[in-house]
């Protein structure tokens, strides 16, 4: 409702000027025969109620303010101001149009990629005691190179130096349920104890059986995405327990992930080790 009484006022003003021009000018006269009333001139009296009543462009200013604040109101005027002196420059309208478009695009984009890797934290547990290791190999001029197994099972070794280590390798798995045509699935081999390490557990499902050891050991097991379980599998509970094909080899869903966890880049799959 203040906002509609404000645009109301905006929209009018010109006739509340007058009306506050008008009831300014009737005070004056007022006070003016009061004055000459108690035995003032003309001329004194017009100047005495013109100092008692104060500056009138003031007053009416003043006035306007307690309807509508300055700002809104400056702004108002201006608006229509700045479209004229643009339509009147075409060139310079079409140019400071591109300018602020892509300055406000850059400045989302910056944002959203700050926002998603400097300013919110990682949606697992303790996420600043969470590094990420890669290995140099000078020979093949690669400053930045996955682990292999072995040596990752070298740093999960290393007294000390960390809690429990977790790895993932991405092949290319072709998923069949028996009941659906074959798809492709973005998947990854990780080994047993990565969920545990993130601090995320499975909406339903015991997840991986064993420890974090990469040895198979016969116990093909699979945890699957929420978006695949709801897409794939129409959201069934029933589907831990049952078997997929994964290239070829029956696997056991053990586990279906939270809606929001898709580590690392929107995964649907993990196959255990």
């Amino acid at each position: 409702m203040r906002f509609l009484r404000r645009l109301l006022h905006i929209v009018t003003r010109g006739r509340r000027d007058a009306e506050l021009r008008e009831e300014m000018q009737f005070h004056l006269a007022m006070k003016q025969r009061e004055l000459e009333a108690a035995g003032f001139s003309s001329e004194v009296a017009r100047d005495a109620s013109r100092r008692a009543l104060g500056n009138v462009t003031y007053n009416r200013e003043a006035s306007h303010a307690v309807w509508v604040p300055p700002d809104i109101e400056s702004f108002w005027r201006d608006v229509p101001y700045a479209f004229r002196s643009l339509r009147r420059s075409p060139s310079f309208t079409i140019a400071a149009v591109l300018a602020l478009g892509l300055g406000i695009g850059s400045a989302a984009a910056v944002f959203s990629l700050l926002d998603g890797v400097v300013l919110r934290p990682l949606p697992y547990r303790d996420p600043q005691r969470l590094v990420m290791l890669w290995e140099v190999n000078p020979a093949k001029n690669l400053g930045r190179e996955g682990l292999s197994p072995v040596n990752l099972l070298d740093y999960r070794n290393l007294s000390g130096v960390f809690e429990d280590v977790a790895g993932w390798w991405v092949p290319q798995l072709a998923l069949t349920d028996g009941v659906n045509d074959p798809m492709r699935v973005p998947s990854v081999e990780t080994s047993r104890n990565l969920f545990r390490v993130l601090g995320v557990a499975p909406q339903i499902g015991p997840s991986f059986s064993g420890d974090s050891g990469l040895n198979v050991n016969g116990n093909l097991e699979a945890v699957i995405s929420d978006r695949l379980w709801r897409s794939r599998f129409n959201g069934d509970r029933s589907i831990i327990g049952k078997s997929v094909r994964l290239d070829g080899n029956d696997h056991l869903v053990v586990g279906v992930m939270p809606p929001a966890f898709n580590f690392p880049n929107r995964t649907d799959l993990w196959q255990g080790l």
